[in-house]
């Protein structure tokens, strides 16, 4: 194998690896948007939650609810409603 050869296969395994990482920042990004998605509405779960509550409406919801809808922890679901300032 002469020296072009073995540049080309160098080129060919570079490029290989470019298409990799970009496979996996595509799906890391998916990740993040799928992240953010539900955070969405779980905040609006939670406002809704929060003015249920104070115009005192039954159809209330605890953090285990709204954890189950979205399949999530429901820290993570209270950890959401301090930053947000929609606790229950």
């Amino acid at each position: 194998m002469n020296d072009f050869d073995e540049a080309s296969l160098s080129v060919e395994e570079m490029l290989k690896d470019i298409e990799k990482e970009k496979k996996i920042n595509k799906i890391e990004r998916i990740e993040e948007l799928i992240v953010r998605h539900i955070r969405a509405h779980i905040i609006i779960d939670l406002k809704d939650n929060f003015y249920n509550a104070h115009i005192k409406r039954s159809d209330r919801l605890s953090y285990d609810d709204i954890a189950k809808k979205w399949n999530v922890s429901s820290k993570y679901v209270k950890n959401i409603a301090e930053e947000t300032g929609y606790t229950i």
